[in-house]
């Protein structure tokens, strides 16, 4: 900033003709590190911060002040034009980061975005890459569809099933994106906000079948039998899906799993088929054995796995199953956990001023819709927001009534 537009924000700020940007900026550091609100200005703090401001602008001539009045005014002009030059000058990196409102209408929700890494630590954006075969691996071609979805064919089932063949890959999705993949075995699997899922490129004619999964994913596992010789009667090849905190063992059938590392609880909600949950989990920070359990669902059932401990209960699998059909639904919901679901589908921090307590709430959201819709149900149950922008992130601040 030159001298003169130096002078001219000062001049501005004088006749209050200020942005409240460049004002908040001044009366910020002005109030917080030089005049304390509240408290009288005494002659000895304006002479040390008339020292200190004329010490930073290395300006050797003193000052001799007459009155109280001047001495007063013309301390406290020079304290703001040393501000405004820290700011501007000293603090420009500081400056570009100072938190800014923001409009709720300009963030819009998520889409189809996710990255394959294959066996190689390739990475593919399958965002940007066109259509068609995005990749050949172990004589299989992962090819993405014009709508969006990865596939897998096997060229030479023979040189792709050998062990020495085996390639795994992973689809991850980043806040505020999502995916389908129709998996080598013919299974399909839709990939929610900031989850990921790891999978070997035979599914298909491999003798076992399993996926790790971080995040939430519905499964629509296709049944596969076993090769068998004779008059011996087929079997079906298992479907395993592997969590943080459990292993869940199918055959053919369409379940949902939630397994986010910041929930406290895992879910499992089955809608068709029979699904077989294990748990395992070891108390952090410690070297003692797993504790464990199980259960086998039921279609219109989900379990609930908190620190190993599984309950089952009935499951409203319209809501659980919502987010795959394009929307946002919650039913006697605590705000947080209603509040981590928009941050991770609109790519935006959370941040809470006050006590939210214990309520909740129930409705619904488009996951189409701005944040400013989306949050419109949450606003008529008294919640109140403020976007503010620091940088290339954006911080939802949820204040409580």
């Amino acid at each position: 900033m030159e001298k003169e537009e130096l002078k001219d924000l000062l001049e501005r700020y004088v006749e209050s003709r200020c942005t409240e940007q460049e004002k908040a900026w001044v009366e910020d550091w002005y109030n917080n590190h030089h005049l304390k609100a509240n408290v009288p200005y005494t002659h000895q703090q304006i002479e040390a911060d008339t020292e200190e401001v004329w010490h930073r602008l290395k300006v050797t001539k003193p000052l001799v002040y007459h009155n109280w009045l001047k001495y007063a005014g013309i301390a406290a002009a020079l304290i703001l034009a040393y501000l405004l030059l820290y700011v501007y000058f000293f603090k420009d990196s500081e400056k570009k980061q100072l938190p800014q409102r923001a409009s709720m209408e300009q963030v819009l929700p998520g889409g189809d975005r996710a990255t394959l890494t294959l066996a190689n630590g390739q990475q593919i954006s399958l965002t940007d890459v066109g259509n068609g075969v995005v990749a050949t691996q172990a004589n299989i071609n992962i090819r993405k569809t014009a709508d969006g979805q990865l596939e897998y064919t096997v060229l030479d089932s023979d040189t792709a099933g050998s062990s020495a063949n085996v390639q795994l890959n992973t689809i991850t999705t980043p806040k505020g994106g999502q995916y389908q993949v129709r998996l080598p075995d013919g299974s399909k699997v839709w990939l929610n906000a900031a989850s990921a899922i790891t999978y070997a490129t035979n599914l298909s004619i491999s003798k076992e079948r399993v996926v790790k999964l971080s995040g939430e994913a519905y499964f629509e596992v296709a049944t596969k039998l076993k090769e068998q010789s004779g008059k011996q009667k087929a079997e079906k090849v298992p479907f395993i899906v592997k969590t943080a905190t459990q292993e869940i063992e199918v055959l053919g059938t369409h379940f949902n799993v939630s397994s986010y590392a910041d929930e406290e609880k895992t879910i499992t909600t089955l809608l068709e088929g029979s699904v077989h949950v294990s748990s395992s989990f070891r108390a952090s920070g410690t070297t003692g054995n797993l504790t464990s359990d199980e259960v086998r669902l039921k279609p219109g059932q989900q379990s609930v796995n908190s620190k190993g401990n599984l309950m089952v209960q009935p499951a409203d699998t319209e809501l659980a199953t919502a987010w795959k059909n394009g929307w946002m639904k919650f039913k006697s919901a605590k705000l947080p956990d209603i509040m981590r679901q928009v941050g991770r589908w609109y790519d935006i921090d959370i941040k809470y001023q006050g006590n939210v307590g214990n309520r909740t709430i129930s409705g619904g959201m488009s996951r189409s819709s701005t944040l400013q819709s989306a949050l419109q149900i949450l606003e008529q149950a008294g919640v109140k927001f403020e976007l503010v922008t620091d940088g290339k992130r954006k911080t939802l601040l949820v204040k409580a009534q």
